[in-house]
């Protein structure tokens, strides 16, 4: 049996959605509808508070394009094809205004219960659609599968097997994860994840190991842990090894190229050392650091391979207790470096060192305000992700489909058309493109029997199809 998979991997991200927050004019239960507008209230205004600290979550929460997938869900309750939670809709909402910015243990539970709150409701074998994760309508537990007869709801995953269907399904109990694997899987295996102290296993995640650093499976007992030392296994999308150490492509703690080493896009330099002609070289190599113990006491901190006076920018270790991790009045930024906050209008870093409080942007190395969707924006305040200053208001720039002039929210305008940009042309995302995205380069459609899934989308009219195996390819569709 063929699967129908993601047009994008990150269905993940159907969760990574739900993110933000405001007080709304009617409770959250009261009905499917209320509910999506006091979420999207919620997400607008948490992505215009936390940008700073959670730059990887949706872009453009606030565009009205945000809500189109849940909208659908809410046909899809009427329908009966769906089902809605009151209480979950409740502790989505609630969760997501009061929520620290970049608190991800916390935000994790808050995007389980925004996952739960409009779920679907079809049973094993009701025919179901293969498209994406938005349309799969199945019941937890049941994937949209797609194989010689029309695409039916199917049993999702067991543990440590392939997440199934656009939205990722696992079994009942189970989650659809993140974890080093061998890449054929994509790193998304089905598996249950446990609390720190709780017993962990090759099918039992430890909770923070996907989600943070301070916690990874040792001896069986999720364990706290400082950074992982070379040669431990980590996690691809979280650089959790030690100073002078990176995830490699293997899922291992490799150590990162030093003055001199050989360097490529699997074997990185230093910050702040270039990869230049294969080599690891700097500007001044007098001025390099690797570790603190090479600093002089009056720079006793090596920040970007430079030992400064400053320690804004310096590494450090979120498990350790409050004022020990961090000197003066710095805080860990996500487990990894000292992080100085500053006023709008004074100078910040888009890397690290000093970064903007909540509703304020880095431009131009100055903290700017961030102005609200309708609201009036100048040189002092800018528009949210996904708006544009128009006539001194911020508007939201035209969806694909929608009429436009020159900047469309994704792929171009043509024609006076948005429009998914052709192979060639500069992307930002996935879905800016007719295939893929990659390095910043549109690429074409992937034909019949090449990869898809996160390496693109197919050409008209196939569909990405996988394998038991859990290989994602470009195949004709059963229907």
């Amino acid at each position: 049996m063929r699967i129908a998979a993601p047009a994008l991997v990150p269905a993940l991200l159907v969760s990574s959605l739900l993110l933000s927050c405001t007080a709304t004019h009617e409770r959250a239960d009261a009905s499917p509808r209320a509910f999506v507008d006091a979420w999207h209230a919620a997400s607008c205004e948490r992505a215009l508070r936390c940008e700073f600290a959670e730059r990887s979550e949706p872009p453009s929460a606030c565009h009205p394009t945000a809500r189109a997938s849940l909208d659908a869900r809410i046909d899809a309750v009427a329908r009966g094809d769906a089902r809605f939670d009151g209480a979950r809709a409740v502790e989505c909402v609630e969760g997501l205004e009061r929520a620290a910015c970049g608190d991800t243990q916390v935000l994790a539970a808050v995007r389980r219960a925004c996952d739960g709150v409009l779920e679907g409701a079809l049973r094993a074998g009701d025919r179901c659609d293969p498209t994406d994760a938005e349309s799969d309508l199945c019941a937890p537990g049941l994937g949209c599968a797609a194989g010689s007869d029309c695409a039916r709801c199917a049993p999702g995953g067991g543990p440590r097997e392939p997440c199934v269907g656009p939205s990722l399904s696992c079994e009942e109990g189970l989650r659809c994860l993140i974890v080093p694997v061998d890449p054929e899987s994509g790193g998304l295996l089905c598996g249950r994840l446990r609390e720190p102290g709780e017993r962990c296993s090759d099918t039992d995640f430890c909770e923070s190991g996907v989600e943070g650093h301070r916690h990874s499976c040792q001896d069986g007992v999720c364990t706290p842990v400082t950074r992982l030392p070379l040669g431990a296994e980590c996690v691809w999308v979280r650089d959790q090894c030690e100073e002078g150490a990176h995830c490699g492509a293997s899922n291992v703690c490799e150590p990162v190229g030093w003055l001199g080493d050989r360097c490529d896009a699997s074997h990185p330099c230093l910050l702040s050392l270039r990869c230049e002609e294969g080599e690891c070289t700097s500007e001044d190599p007098t001025r390099a650091c690797y570790l603190d113990s090479q600093c002089p006491p009056s720079a006793p901190w090596c920040i970007s391979a430079r030992c400064s006076s400053d320690p804004a920018g310096a590494r450090c270790d979120a498990g350790a207790p409050p004022g020990e991790s961090c000197p003066g009045d710095l805080t860990c930024s996500m487990g990894i470096h000292c992080i100085r906050t500053v006023a709008d209008g004074e100078p910040c870093s888009t890397r690290f060192g000093a970064r903007c409080g909540e509703h304020a942007r880095c431009l131009d190395e100055r903290c700017v305000a961030i102005a609200r969707p309708g609201a009036a924006c100048a040189s002092s305040a800018v528009c949210p992700t996904g708006f544009s200053c128009d006539a001194g208001e911020c508007a939201p720039l035209p969806s694909l489909g929608d009429a436009c002039e020159d900047v469309c929210l994704l792929g171009e305008c043509r024609d006076g058309r948005c429009v998914r940009s052709p192979e060639g042309a500069a992307c930002d995302a996935p879905d800016d493109c007719e295939g893929s995205c990659i390095v910043s380069t549109c690429q074409p459609p992937a034909s019949e029997g090449e990869p898809c899934g996160a390496a693109g989308r197919c050409a008209a009219p196939l569909e990405c199809l996988v394998d038991a195996d859990g290989s994602a390819s470009c195949a004709v569709p059963a229907c």
